[in-house]
């Protein structure tokens, strides 16, 4: 799908994120959605939507699953950008039979739910930050989204609890904070003061000094809204269009955690997001009861976090983080 900013200057894009922000939509669902119409747009030779209708949707629908073989996922997520776009923007919604016909169904898998041994090799085949990322998403559930929207504020050591905000659903939680990563997190929170007390300098100085065709930087007013983990790269935040130094991206982070898996001789097996199943299946087989772990994982219903019941063995034991009784001392953070 083509590259797209939350930010562009066309008056049917801005009609569009008008109609998010009013049903407070997260920022990836927004993406999401806006990559999705963009494409249906441009299928039909940048016709607008208006003049097309359901036919023009089951087509383009059928030309994503048949020709370009996306996912169920990816299918869902275009028809449901679609009727978001047909019912609360052009104000013309879909008729009731475009959703017998392309609905996809989702194939009903077991999540992948790493062992030891699994975690033990392909945790050495990663360094930091990217390995405290993965150890987080292992330790405290956190979507690879979540892990890369923190900051300093969203780690409460006192209390021992991450803060994540505007999760999936646009929904805040609090999850653990494992008392294992207390020492490497306090280092990424030393170096991201550190960052952003470098770029509140370099920003003073453009301010008194600005250089011609050099975009202010922004930076964070508070420390604790830095976020915790960064790159060296500066640039446009497609949520508020402020030049910010850029923090890692999902897209980076899973491609560093599959790299790792395939160095492990595990390519294939799993993807980031089975470090959350793992968190959720061990915390369950070690105790924690149902409605619990549904509000550590952020999920609307408790029919998602049922899908954890069917991985285990028989008997549950005391909970113990994943990383608890390692094989060997390699891999402690």
């Amino acid at each position: 799908m083509s590259r797209f900013s939350l930010h562009s200057s066309s008056p049917f894009l801005q009609q569009v994120l008008r109609s998010f922000k009013v049903r407070r939509l997260s920022e990836s669902t927004q993406k999401t959605y806006i990559r999705w119409i963009r494409d249906f747009i441009a299928y039909y030779d940048c016709t607008h939507p208006k003049l097309l209708h359901n036919r023009e949707v089951a087509d383009f629908i059928t030309h994503l699953a048949a020709d370009l073989g996306v996912g169920p996922s990816s299918q869902n997520q275009a028809l449901s950008a679609l009727l978001h776009l047909y019912r609360h923007v052009i104000r013309k919604p879909l008729g009731d039979d475009i959703n017998t016909i392309v609905w996809a169904k989702k194939a009903e898998k077991l999540p992948v739910v790493y062992s030891h041994s699994d975690i033990t090799a392909f945790l050495q085949h990663l360094r930091d930050p990217f390995r405290l990322m993965v150890l987080l998403a292992l330790c405290s559930g956190l979507r690879k989204s979540e892990c890369c929207d923190l900051t300093i504020g969203s780690l409460d050591f006192e209390r021992g609890v991450i803060r994540v905000c505007k999760a999936k659903g646009n929904k805040d939680r609090e999850t653990y904070l494992p008392a294992i990563l207390e020492s490497p997190l306090q280092r990424a929170v030393a170096q991201a003061r550190l960052t952003h007390q470098l770029d509140s300098e370099r920003a003073a100085l453009q301010a008194r000094a600005p250089e011609q065709h050099q975009p202010t930087l922004h930076v964070p007013v508070h420390a604790r809204d830095q976020f915790l983990f960064t790159t060296d790269r500066y640039g446009t935040c497609t949520r508020t269009g402020q030049w910010i130094r850029k923090p890692i991206s999902r897209q980076y982070l899973g491609k560093v955690m599959n790299q790792a898996l395939v160095k492990a001789n595990l390519g294939g097996k799993g993807s980031f997001h089975s470090l959350r199943h793992t968190f959720a299946s061990h915390a369950y087989h070690h105790g924690m009861n149902l409605r619990e772990l549904q509000i550590l994982l952020g999920h609307s219903s408790v029919e998602t976090t049922l899908i954890y019941t069917h991985l285990l063995p028989g008997g549950r034991k005391p909970l113990i983080s994943p990383l608890d009784d390692p094989p060997s001392d390699e891999n402690k953070p």
